[in-house]
């Protein structure tokens, strides 16, 4: 009952912060990472991912060591399992030295690195390892702050870290660097490329609208809310545009909500079409969307976007052999220097959606003007 109650302790104490990656032991000697995402609304999502072997290698690995510590006929003995169980881990695993030589480098360490087996053999010293991955653009999609560090004469080896690597052929390896007391480091590569793909489409689920693919409000309303800040800084204005359906009601109860969806569906197209390449697009629910439109201080720009999505949503479609037409109202909001609240902005943008459906519909206005 020792990890079960362990795991309690852990998880109570994780369980009140969403975003950091934690490990809970499980009954019979069993363990899982948990990753959590929180959405602004309250709604958390959770990966549970199985790292028990990861684990169990660990600790083989752990006492391997110890184990070898203890004599020299030991030595001999432990060193035969080390290695054994080192050359059939699923986890990459380098030794440096403290004069920056690779001392050992594993089989799945060469398999993940693409490495050869003659460079390694010859007990290379990690700048020239390096080195020949830069020259193999085996960095290139890594961050500029990973760059750095490997760039670095001692390859990042005085330190603990972990940090995630694309690889050029799309995969992604965790590698933990861990210093040794007297010099030098033990570097481990992991394949979390599935792990990672789990991830992201736990993100996209929680952050689009299944039906249209489209953001949905909670992600909207934190894209809106970091597009502030940008925007002061960049010294670029932005818009907010409001667009509502109008006789959305009628073709859903005259031709059945199947016929319907597939109408939001194409509505979010034209939407997008109409949108430039960096404006974000959201369903916020029902017949209601949204659009960013980025990179716009004059209230004109914004206008001709309204209309331009007027226009696209009012051209005929054919569903399921039905000839369907119908509008959309649009209400726009510029941002201001004193504008520092997404929900507040989305609201002054609804108003003016509403001014539009009282003008006679299909109609675009701006709050305030």
């Amino acid at each position: 009952m020792a990890p079960f109650y362990e795991g309690l302790t852990i998880l109570h104490e994780h369980m009140r912060f969403a975003g950091a990656p934690f490990e809970v032991p499980l009954p019979r000697n069993r363990w899982s990472r948990v990753i959590a995402k929180q959405g602004l609304d309250g709604t958390v999502f959770y990966a549970h991912v199985d790292i028990t072997e990861f684990k169990r290698q660990q600790r083989r690995l752990a006492q391997a060591e110890r184990s070898a510590r203890d004599s020299e006929a030991q030595l001999r003995e432990k060193s035969i399992l080390l290695e054994a169980t080192l050359e059939n881990m699923d986890q990459g695993v380098a030794k440096i030295s403290a004069t920056g030589i690779v001392e050992l480098c594993n089989r799945r360490a060469l398999e993940l690195l693409d490495l050869p087996v003659e460079l390694m053999a010859s007990k290379p010293s990690l700048v020239n390892v390096l080195a020949y991955l830069r020259a193999r653009g085996e960095f290139d999609g890594a961050s500029q702050e990973i760059q750095d560090m490997l760039l670095n004469s001692d390859g990042g080896v005085d330190q603990q870290q972990v940090y995630d690597r694309p690889r050029p052929d799309g995969r992604i390896l965790e590698v933990q660097t861990v210093p040794i007391k007297d010099g030098g480091a033990l570097r481990t590569f992991t394949d979390v490329t599935q792990r990672k793909q789990a991830e992201r489409r736990i993100r996209h689920v929680a952050e689009h609208d299944g039906l249209t693919g489209l953001l949905n409000r909670s992600a909207f309303l934190q894209t809106l809310q970091a597009a502030v800040p940008d925007a002061r800084r960049q010294d670029q204005g932005f818009a907010v545009l409001y667009v509502d359906l109008d006789g959305f009601k009628p073709i859903n109860d005259r031709f059945g909500h199947a016929v319907g969806d597939q109408l939001l569906a194409w509505v979010a197209r034209q939407l997008a079409q109409a949108a430039r390449e960096n404006d974000v697009v959201a369903r916020l629910g029902g017949d209601e969307f949204a659009l960013l439109q980025r990179g716009v201080s004059d209230p004109d720009s914004a206008l001709r976007l309204g209309e331009r999505l007027v226009q696209a949503i009012a051209q005929p479609t054919e569903i399921e052999s039905h000839f369907i037409q119908i509008g959309a109202s649009v209400g726009i909001v510029m941002s201001s220097a004193d504008a520092t609240n997404a929900e507040e902005l989305l609201r002054k943008a609804d108003s003016a959606m509403y001014l539009a459906k009282a003008s006679g519909r299909g109609c675009v206005r701006i709050y305030g003007a």
